[in-house]
């Protein structure tokens, strides 16, 4: 006779179960295996976030590297234009997967705007402090939540934009099962172009 175990398939990463089936106290036959342990293998994984997926910034593994320009204008992305969010449990593109993503200005200096544009359908941002957190409802897709993160942005003051100091921003993911990703790093540098005769200039000779 077979006997069936039904199991739940969730979403989050959890360690491997093990339970016993024993059998006891036959009728009218022999038990010549009287019990059997079987593990469930876990199959969930966590989201992996990578903010330069080709590493055409220069940095390596999951982190950025951008420059703002203090008069430039406008402000950078806190990503590159190939943002990638994965996660082992998405089959299908379509799948609604990722319910939020924490984007975090961890060292602001005085005058820094760190914002957010536009967000894809089924994402809010909200910003506390420094802190800008992205949050879907009932999941949205890998793609939007790349599109999210894309739309996070930095511009430093104009008149104190403490250029000595690069800004670490970081990042994460977590899915609907709860399950955090990496943390993925942004270092932005802040540049500062003196006009030729303005004092300090190298043209002016640094009077």
């Amino acid at each position: 006779k077979t006997i069936t175990i039904p199991i739940l398939n969730d979403f989050k990463v959890e360690n491997s179960e093990n339970y016993t089936i024993s059998l006891s106290s036959p009728s009218n036959a022999t038990i010549n295996t009287g019990s059997v342990t079987t593990t469930i293998i876990d199959d969930d994984v966590a989201p992996v976030v990578d903010l330069d997926a080709n590493n055409s910034s220069g940095e390596t593994g999951y982190d950025y590297r951008t420059t703002y320009t203090v008069g430039g204008g406008l402000a950078v992305s806190i990503g590159d234009t190939d943002v990638s969010v994965t996660d082992g449990n998405v089959t299908v593109p379509s799948q609604q997967h990722i319910k939020s993503a924490t984007v975090e200005l961890t060292n602001a200096q005085t005058g820094d705007v760190f914002t957010y544009g536009s967000m894809p359908s089924g994402i809010t941002a909200s910003k506390v402090g420094n802190t800008i957190t992205l949050t879907s409802a009932t999941g949205s897709t890998l793609a939007d939540f790349e599109a999210a993160i894309k739309a996070v942005t930095f511009k430093a003051s104009e008149t104190t934009p403490n250029a000595t100091v690069d800004r670490i921003v970081k990042v994460n993911v977590t899915d609907i099962g709860d399950n955090v990703s990496n943390n993925a790093f942004t270092t932005i540098t802040v540049n500062v172009i003196q006009a030729p005769g303005t004092p300090g200039s190298p043209v002016n000779n640094g009077d």
